[in-house]
């Protein structure tokens, strides 16, 4: 089994409203950040300022993480721990997807509605 851990970056409370905002539920916002890494196709409007520039870093700005573009298509997301926090909540959760597993941790600002923190980890099976 093959393991690949990522750490995009961070809390960083800047920016303004976002598609973040219309999306409440967190396995749906894993699905789309998935889905947006996947591809190499990020929404700048999702994540905040630090984050994003963390993603272009990582991927030599291309926005695709290729450990998670190996596992496929997502087949479910569950949410494991919630932290409440002042401004936001932090999120713990697991996506089993077609050729393997990946394991989250998002942290949501309630401040800019974006996603301020994100750490994976992604194991091929």
């Amino acid at each position: 089994m093959k393991r690949v851990s990522t750490a995009l970056t961070v809390l960083a409370l800047v920016g303004a409203a976002s598609a973040v905002q219309a999306q409440s539920d967190p396995r749906e916002i894993l699905r789309g950040v998935i889905a947006q890494a996947q591809t190499g196709r990020p929404n700048p409007n999702w994540y905040g300022a630090e984050l994003w520039q963390t993603i272009a870093y990582q991927t030599n700005y291309t926005g695709l993480y290729p450990q998670l573009a190996q596992l496929g298509a997502v087949r479910d997301v569950t949410i494991t721990e919630q932290l409440p926090l002042p401004f936001g909540a932090l999120y713990a959760m697991t996506a089993r997807h077609a050729r393997g597993t990946s394991y989250w941790e998002i942290g949501i600002s309630t401040l800019t509605n974006r996603i301020e923190y994100a750490n994976f980890r992604a194991d091929a099976g």
